[in-house]
């Protein structure tokens, strides 16, 4: 079942870092920080902490 959920975002609200504290390097906590497209930051932040993305079609086929 896990692997056939979507991503949502909560867009216009804020992406907030603070997830990542202390469970990531601080080079990659860094980039985290200073990108300013909140989508490319939602996508870093779940990236770096092991959430894994599939696309569309990859969800809808298994």
């Amino acid at each position: 079942m896990h692997h056939r959920l979507l991503f949502g975002t909560d867009y216009p609200l804020s992406v907030f870092h603070l997830p990542a504290w202390g469970r990531i390097g601080m080079g990659a906590l860094r980039d985290i920080m200073h990108t300013t497209n909140r989508f490319d930051r939602q996508f870093k932040v779940c990236q770096s902490l092991g959430v894994r993305f599939h696309s569309f079609e990859q969800v809808v086929r298994t």
